[in-house]
Formats: C-alpha cells, sequence, structure tokens
C-alpha cells in the first residue's frame, strides 16, 4: 500500500471504489462514440436517400446542433471531430463530412445498419446523390 502524510502522520492509503466515479467512467465511454455513431448513421440515412455517396455528404449542421441533438456539450463534440481528423477517419470542410475510412470508422462507432430499411436509391435519387468532386 502507498503510504501519505495527513495532518502530520503517516498513514495508510487503501483503495476504494467510488460508485459516482464508475458511473461517470461508464457515461463517458457511453458519449465517446456518440458522435462518430451520428456520423456514420446520418452518412448511411442520406446514401439510403441517394443524397450522399459512401465517403461524401452534406452537413448543413453546426457544431452546436450537433451537440445539442446528442445531449453533449459543443466542446465534446469539438474535441471528438478534432481526434477523428487526427486518426484519418473524418474531415469536415465547407460544411461536406469527408469520410476518408468508412468501414474503420463504422467499426470504432460500432454502427450496426441492421435495424434501417435498406433498399437501393432509384437512379433518380442517385443522380441527386452526385457530388462534383474537388
Amino acid at each position: 500500500m502507498n503510504k501519505m502524510i495527513l495532518n502530520g502522520r503517516v498513514g495508510q492509503v487503501r483503495p476504494t471504489v467510488c460508485p459516482t466515479l464508475q458511473f461517470t467512467d461508464a457515461a463517458r465511454e457511453k458519449y465517446k462514440g456518440a458522435a462518430r455513431n451520428f456520423l456514420a448513421e446520418m452518412q448511411k440515412r442520406l446514401e439510403l436517400l441517394g443524397y450522399a455517396s459512401e465517403e461524401r455528404y452534406a452537413m448543413p449542421l453546426t457544431q452546436e446542433l450537433v451537440a445539442d441533438t446528442l445531449g453533449l456539450s459543443v466542446v465534446h463534440v469539438n474535441r471528438t471531430l478534432k481526434t477523428l481528423r487526427k486518426r484519418g477517419l473524418v474531415t469536415i470542410a465547407d460544411r461536406e463530412v469527408h469520410i476518408l475510412a468508412p468501414e474503420r470508422l463504422r467499426e470504432q462507432a460500432e454502427f450496426d445498419t441492421s435495424y434501417l430499411r435498406q433498399r437501393p436509391a432509384s437512379p433518380k435519387a442517385l443522380a441527386r446523390a452526385a457530388i462534383d468532386p474537388r
């Protein structure tokens, strides 16, 4: 055990379990993936409607709106996006999301598409989703 001086006396520090900290850690883990999951789900839903490709889609929402939607702070969303950029998974520029590694993003977000009604988009919808390469 570690020794600690408290009120001029040397005492033993006993490891304790704090339920509040465990709850906080569990909540933190849960919300870490919320922004990743949001980006992956938006891509898939928009792709099914014919408004996105696997790698790119328009994102007219601000970080503040995304944070409000997910029940997170703007700071958390911003830090998550920064981490995703550093890992080479996603970039966001000019209100457009570029998914650089779609499979890795879905894997890290633990995103399961099985609950979405998946039917192929019509040719007309696919034409609407055509995004000019830059």
